[in-house]
Formats: C-alpha cells, structure tokens, sequence
C-alpha cells in the first residue's frame, strides 16, 4: 500500500496500511490475497485495541507504534461524503522509532507498512 507523507521530524508515517477494494473491485495484494471490508474491520478493532505494533517489513522486534487508524470503508466513505476513487481499506499513522527504519521510509527504501497482525487464512473458491 502507497505512503501518503514521512515527516522525519515527528518520526511519523502517513499511508495506507491495507486495502480492501481498488476501484470498487475486490483488492489482491501481491501474495494474491484479498481481505473483504468486514473482516478488516473486526480485525483492525482488536488490533488497535490490544496491540498497535510496527515491525520493519514483517520481521523481528516491534520497531514503532501505529498512532492513528482509520477505517475508510464503503459506508463509512459514503456516510462522511468522502471521494477516494473506489478505494477502501485503511489509513494509518505510524509513529517510527528506529532511526534505520525511519530513514528507509524517508530514502523511499520502505513504501509500505508491516503491522504485527496476524490472519488464519482461508481458501474460497
């Protein structure tokens, strides 16, 4: 998912953190998966409220704190009148810790989030 703002100054990262639809269609990320608005919901009200944790690209220690998360879901977009092209799934603040990290954001290195989430997944036909 795209990063909207690095702003070294506050250590803070600004940007999607996961889709659900592009273009009103179902989103496949690149390991061809598709999370549907309703599971994302559940999941992100347990994430934010037990744990919020950054981690640099899925691996090791948590290395930040996911600040601010906002559902921008197709009622909650249509409710608040709000335009993002068919876009949905949600955007987030991340407050960066790691000096390295941070600077991999700033240098374009890292264009995406990796929270400390995890899923059981299933196969749908």
């Amino acid at each position: 998912a795209k990063l909207w703002k690095v702003d070294t100054t506050t250590r803070m990262v600004f940007g999607w953190a996961q889709v659900c639809k592009e273009g009103g269609e179902d989103y496949y990320d690149s390991d061809n998966q598709c999370i549907p608005e309703e599971v994302a919901y559940a999941g992100w009200n347990e994430f934010m409220k037990t744990s919020k944790v950054h981690k640099a690209m899925h691996d090791g220690d948590p290395i930040g704190e996911v600040i601010y998360a906002f559902p921008l879901l197709s009622d909650v977009v249509k409710a608040l009148g709000i335009d993002t092209g068919g876009k949905t799934g949600y955007i987030t603040g991340v407050y960066v810790a790691d000096d390295t990290t941070l600077q991999k954001f700033a240098d374009g290195i890292y264009k995406g989030f990796s929270i400390g989430g995890g899923a059981i997944w299933e196969d749908v036909e």
